[in-house]
């Protein structure tokens, strides 16, 4: 039962992963970063392998954590120069604090608080990344870049804040040897917080992708009715 509920989420939250990519995709050229675009491609490709390892072994298994970490690369990689070029390293105060958060994170995650298993390091690694990126975001929300990227950036703040906590509870609920709870957790609490995200913003894109459509088609309107 609990697979099934497992594995109806992380569909759902792929449709609307890939629904999202495609609004992008479907955006005018310079709307929004071309990072944004490699961001969801590349966590395509993390929930994807993700969803698939799960199929042949266990959240524990070596051979899964080996799947698990070269999927999950691109993400941390893209998330990064998503942040910092965002930031345009104009706000040294945004990309140092990121910074902190990665390092300090993820070698007090792996070598003090979960200094044996390295599926506890990869988890110090998704905390410190998310954390990181996500208060970078929200430092740099007044940077007059335009209402639609300021939604873009305020909403994937907000994602990378919680994933990057959820994954600290997870992994600390796992050290305390609360290893049920853990895993009850990371069954449904990401997976409904993607799709939560990606709906939204998806529908916050289309919209503003329809409206200025038709804001373009009544300004070309109005110069043909005058040029007459």
């Amino acid at each position: 039962m609990n697979s099934g509920i497992t594995n109806a989420l992380t569909f759902a939250s792929f449709v609307c992963l890939l629904w999202l990519t495609g609004v992008v995709m479907r955006l005018p050229r310079g709307t929004v970063p071309l990072i944004l675009k490699l961001y969801l491609l590349a966590h395509i490709i993390f929930l994807l392998g993700g969803w698939l390892g799960n199929q042949q072994w266990s959240w524990y298994d070596a051979h899964y954590v080996e799947i698990y970490t070269v999927c999950a690369i691109p993400v941390f990689v893209a998330a990064i120069l998503l942040t910092i070029l965002t930031t345009r390293m104009n706000n040294m105060s945004a990309v140092g604090l990121m910074c902190i958060f990665i390092i300090s994170a993820v070698s007090v995650t792996a070598h003090a608080a979960f200094p044996h298993t390295y599926l506890y390091r990869l988890l110090g690694a998704f905390v410190g990344v998310f954390i990181g990126c996500g208060l970078a975001l929200f430092l740099t929300m007044a940077s007059n870049e335009g209402p639609l990227w300021e939604m873009v950036k305020i909403t994937l703040g907000c994602f990378w804040l919680v994933e990057g906590m959820m994954h600290w509870a997870w992994a600390a609920m796992m050290a305390r040897g609360e290893r049920d709870d853990a895993m009850a957790l990371h069954r449904w609490a990401p997976a409904l917080v993607a799709i939560f995200v990606f709906l939204y913003l998806g529908w916050s894109l289309s919209q503003a992708r329809e409206t200025s459509q038709t804001s373009q088609v009544v300004v070309g309107s109005s110069l043909t009715t005058r040029n007459r």
